[in-house]
């Protein structure tokens, strides 16, 4: 019996194969296709969906920012309110301190006149002094009005004997003196 070998390859038919493998190319390639169209529209929609979500809060921080500028101002208005009021009350305080100063410089100047025999002519009240023009029979009783004031510091700052001149009516001799004191 004789066996024979065949040492040549068999030849197989390429071109059903090849088919297949177009085959099979085309629908890998067309699902490829198809994912990364249905990725494009996917994302398109989600970055759609994304803007108008951001519109959204772009318009609610703008209305935030108008609420808190108009907050602001009021905050601005009421600052500048208090610091009227502020001036006001310091205006009112300093008032009511001065309110009866301008008395008790009149009062003491007529109570420092004790038993000097003074006699007022003219009386000049300004805001921080007070002149005034004065008749007196002796200058001992001008020397001891003056320092009764000069002796007043908390009401007095300064005590300034402006002029004397000695007159004569009739046989009656006396004394017209002008006197600035500072309060």
């Amino acid at each position: 019996m004789i066996i024979k070998f065949n040492l040549l390859k068999l030849q197989k038919k390429e071109e059903p194969v090849v088919i297949e493998k177009r085959i099979t190319f085309i629908k890998v390639y067309l699902v490829l296709l198809a994912l990364t169209l249905a990725g494009i529209v996917g994302a398109f929609f989600y970055y759609q969906i994304e803007i108008k979500n951001l519109e959204k809060e772009k318009v609610e921080k703008e209305q935030k920012l108008k609420e808190y500028q108009l907050l602001a101002q009021k905050v601005k208005q009421l600052e500048e309110e208090n610091e009227e009021i502020k001036k006001r009350i310091t205006t009112i305080l300093s008032l009511k301190k001065l309110q009866g100063q301008k008395l008790r410089v009149i009062d003491s100047l007529f109570a420092s006149i004790g038993n000097n025999k003074i006699l007022f002519n003219n009386l000049n009240l300004e805001s921080s002094k007070a002149s005034f023009k004065a008749l007196s029979v002796d200058l001992e009783y001008i020397a001891n009005y003056l320092n009764t004031l000069e002796n007043n510091k908390e009401l007095f700052k300064y005590v300034e004997l402006k002029r004397t001149v000695q007159q004569k009516k009739g046989v009656l001799n006396y004394i017209e003196f002008e006197t600035e004191v500072g309060f």
